[in-house]
């Protein structure tokens, strides 16, 4: 009786077998699957942070936030072709970043002052009495919106925009980081000289 039992249960392993085998077969396959996946997430992760941190256009933490946002000041008029490289400075920014940043846009002005334009949001325009500002500053009301998304800022903000006020990309300056204004305009300054 147990040995026709155990015979049974062979045969039925018999069938059982090549089920067995396939399952092991496909767990294996997608295991090695998940681990390919894995490791090119790891590589696209890399590949993202490094185009985050070199390339020339980015949108330095606010990739979701602005893209495909516009200029939309009334008092802002954009080139009629082209790229422009436009600055705001308000009058509540930090000082810090003024002592670098009016320098490395004042000579950028100088060399490429035909795709720029600076602003100031601001009621007040004793801002230019305060710093040695040597470029032409527009005094624009700060009550209007400066894009059809909100930004909020009280550090210099340049926008590299088209001619249809389509945001290219936004930089905003930091307290105490003057190697990241100066790597910004060195950036500028070769976007632009490339397509002069």
């Amino acid at each position: 009786m147990f040995g026709q039992r155990a015979v049974n249960i062979i045969k039925q392993m018999k069938n059982i077998i090549p089920y067995i085998i396939a399952i092991l077969i496909l767990s294996g396959f997608n295991i090695s699957l998940l681990y390919i996946n894995f490791d090119q997430q790891k590589n696209i992760d890399y590949l993202h942070s490094q185009i985050h941190f070199e390339q020339g256009l980015e949108f330095q933490g606010y990739s979701s936030v602005f893209y495909n946002s516009k200029i939309v000041h009334p008092e802002i008029e954009l080139r009629d072709s082209g790229m422009s490289l436009l600055v705001f400075f308000t009058d509540r920014g930090c000082p810090s970043c003024l002592e670098y940043e009016i320098p490395n846009f004042a000579q950028f002005f100088n060399e490429h002052g035909q795709y720029t334009q600076a602003f100031l949001l601001s009621n007040n325009d004793s801002f230019t009495s305060r710093y040695e500002v040597n470029f032409p500053l527009n005094v624009i009301s700060p009550t209007e919106g400066l894009l059809d998304t909100e930004l909020d800022f009280d550090n210099p903000v340049a926008i590299l925009t088209d001619s249809n006020g389509i945001i290219q990309h936004i930089y905003v300056a930091e307290v105490g980081n003057r190697e990241k204004s100066d790597r910004f305009y060195e950036r500028m300054t070769s976007l632009f000289q490339a397509v002069q």
